[in-house]
């Protein structure tokens, strides 16, 4: 008998060990940070194998631990690469349950070991996963909790993944009208509430061996017959038969023709068969709890709605899913989809039934997207917002950057604080730094006029301006404010009343030659104002007049002009002062209703006027080489009296085509708006396109 080779030994040694251990299967996992290290054993002492990038796919083959007890897993790639990864380095997505790894192990009341301690498990104890964070030193930890009343925090690798092995079953009892319902597979499922609370109105029940299998996929027809029962509508056993595949000796066959007649089944025509017994989409059920919600007329206006969900835009169902989700009947998932074509759950069934029962109302403004034909050989995308201004729960909104003139933030950033259901980008600002000794630093100007509650934030007279009133009516000018000051001196001090009077030629802009700019309390706290002088006043009275560095009071402000301006000769400590706007046309010189005007905004140029293109960017103060530029652009449009849209185009066009697409979208009246690098949309706490950077300001529109 020959001798077994070495190499060959090894090879089946190797096998049997594989055998031998505790296998995953096939289950899956990614990488939770960029270049993290293929190993060839399961220690950080480990040959590296290569390194992958962040949320690449692999496989999970096998559990190991490293000399300290902690958890490494052996995984393939999509390449076929196999090596060793730590567990800490991996994303396990819709993982629901950790088991603890080592004998006995601390839960703390944050993520991180400076925190205090809460209790302590052991190994093998299976814990619900509640969600995830990151220590001091980015080190991943896992929020758990149990049937035995543990709460807190636990070190990701001290763990491994639930999925091989089964959770506790902990009781959940619920009275109902015909006794106690025990469920044993509910307690840490995301929709316990809802099953309990629809166990208990007696609508559903669980099964005989006391589960009630939340994430079992729901037939069309127990979910139809769920929604007669929820809404209380008479059966119809005798209706005539409307599928081949639904005879009247179907059980669910009353239910069926129940909510056809009720038109929750849509109009006709139908198709042959009805499949009963198939799995009912998430997509239908959006559909089904919006039309018995009595919300049918609301999605059919909708005909290029746009879920905020990536995978959910196929028509008819985009105008459903996006109510649907407005109102809270149905949400997606945390990776942004909305996995609209796949079997609903019995759990996601009853907590649309849930919400069903009083859900607040659709929105008032929605998120749409048409392909718009600009010639024969361009066709362009456009994502827009529509506003629907008739509702007075609707708020137009002005919000600045880190609420200071100037500063920087990103768009989800800003939004999200302020707590908008829309926002676009607004003014223009400078693209460098304005502070001329930190030219890489974070200080932009703003280029436009910005009003917010009927307080202007920063002025310049350049380009249209967007006006809404507190009654949400809508003006479009290219707006001039003319601020003239008058002082109200104790006594003339040899000044004659021509001295008196002065006029302010910008709010919260740099200082220029020949300029005399007001500085206010948002601009920051203080105005570095050179070699000029400052007046200071608190209240409307002048407490300081000085150069250089110049706090500016909260209850004041801040009058300041170029050195030698003949300003300062006219004020004296103790002086009060009264201003006095005035709104007229820039061009015409008319005077402009603006008093009545509650929120500004401005761009520009003007792209629509009485529903004609109305480019003129001289009129406007604009370079005449703008009409030439492509790029992405924002805009702002009034459809009818009370309709505003907000639109993206990420593709690059011209203004004269920006025109084109925004009467397209059915405006008479519409503005281009900061766009560039700048251009984004967010609606409903998510960023629907990212700006390349941050923003100094933009317009939003709240519902309260």
């Amino acid at each position: 008998m020959k001798k077994l080779n070495f190499e060959v030994f090894l090879v089946l040694l190797l096998i049997l060990f594989l055998l031998s251990s505790p296998t995953l299967g096939a289950g899956m996992a990614s990488i939770r940070e960029d270049g993290a290290r293929l190993r060839e054993i399961p220690s950080q002492d480990g040959a590296v194998v290569s390194t992958l990038p962040i949320n690449s796919p692999v496989e999970l083959l096998k559990e190991g631990e490293d000399e300290s007890g902690r958890v490494w897993f052996l995984v393939e790639t999509q390449s076929g690469e196999r090596g060793w990864i730590a567990s800490w380095l991996l994303s396990f997505g819709d993982l629901k349950w950790v088991v603890v790894s080592e004998e006995l192990v601390n839960v703390r009341e944050g993520p991180g070991i400076e925190n205090p301690l809460v209790s302590q498990v052991s190994r093998d104890t299976v814990l619900y996963l509640e969600g995830e964070g990151q220590d001091s030193e980015g080190q991943t930890w896992y929020k758990v909790s149990s049937g035995e009343g543990i709460e807190g925090w636990i070190a990701s690798w001290l763990t491994r993944p639930g999925r091989v092995s089964e959770p506790p079953p902990v009781p959940v009892e619920i009275e109902t009208e015909k006794g106690v319902v025990v469920l044993y597979d509910i307690y840490y499922h995301w929709g316990k509430e809802e099953i309990v609370s629809q166990v208990k109105s007696g609508l559903v029940t669980g099964y005989p061996d006391g589960t009630f299998r939340p994430d079992q996929k729901i037939t069309r027809a127990e979910f139809y017959s769920l929604i007669i029962r929820l809404k209380s509508l008479p059966l119809e056993p005798d209706s005539p038969q409307a599928f081949q595949d639904l005879p009247p000796t179907h059980w669910a066959f009353p239910y069926i023709s129940a909510a056809l007649k009720a038109g929750y089944l849509g109009l006709p025509p139908f198709p042959l068969n009805f499949e009963p017994d198939s799995p009912i989409t998430r997509k239908e059920i959006a559909q089904a709890g919006v039309r018995a919600s009595g919300w049918e007329s609301v999605a059919l206006s909708r005909a290029h709605a746009r879920p905020s969900f990536g995978d959910a835009l196929t028509y008819p169902f985009a105008p459903y899913i996006q109510v649907a989700e407005e109102c809270g009947l149905i949400r997606g998932y945390p990776d942004g989809t909305f996995r609209p074509d796949e079997g609903a759950t019995r759990a996601e069934a009853l907590t649309v039934l849930e919400r069903m029962k009083n859900p607040p109302s659709p929105g008032t403004i929605y998120l749409a997207q048409q392909k718009i034909a600009l010639s024969s050989t361009k066709t362009v995308t456009v994502d827009y917002a529509v506003v629907d201004l008739s509702y007075p729960n609707i708020k137009p909104r002005v919000f600045i950057a880190k609420d200071q003139v100037g500063r920087l933030e990103s768009l989800e950033s800003l939004a999200s604080r302020n707590k908008v259901t829309v926002a676009v980008p607004a003014a223009y600002f400078d693209k460098k730094s304005s502070d001329p000794l930190n030219p890489d630093g974070p200080f932009r100007y703003i280029w436009g006029n910005l009003e917010n509650d009927g307080t202007f934030i920063t002025l310049t007279n350049q380009g249209t301006s967007i006006g809404f009133t507190e009654d949400n009516q809508v003006f479009f000018a290219p707006l001039e404010v003319g601020i003239t000051g008058r002082i109200l001196p104790e006594n003339l001090d040899g000044r004659t009343q021509e001295d008196l009077s002065f006029y302010v030629s910008g709010l919260n802009q740099p200082l220029l030659p020949d300029s005399v700019r007001i500085f206010t309390p948002i601009f920051g706290n203080s105005v570095n104002v050179g070699e000029a002088k400052a007046v200071v006043f608190r209240q409307y009275r002048v407490v300081e007049i000085k150069s250089g560095e110049v706090e500016i009071p909260r209850d004041g402000f801040v009058l300041a002009a170029p050195a030698g301006s003949w300003l300062y000769a006219h004020f004296r400590v103790g002086d009060r002062v009264e201003l006095q706007y005035k709104y007229t046309h820039n061009v015409t010189g008319e005077l402009l209703p603006w008093h009545t005007v509650r929120t500004t905004a401005s761009a520009g140029p003007r792209l629509l006027k009485g529903g004609k293109i109305a480019l003129n960017q001289a009129e406007e103060k604009f370079d005449g080489s703008l009409l030439a530029e492509s790029a992405r652009r924002t805009a702002i449009g009034l459809s009818g009296s009370k309709t505003i849209i907000l639109a993206n185009v990420m593709e690059p066009v011209k203004l004269d085509e920006l025109a084109l697409i925004m009467m397209n979208l059915g405006c008479i009246e519409a503005v281009n708006l900061d766009g560039g690098a700048s251009t984004g949309l967010f609606y409903r706490g998510k960023v629907i396109n990212e700006p390349r950077g941050s923003l100094t300001n933009i317009l939003a529109f709240t519902e309260f």
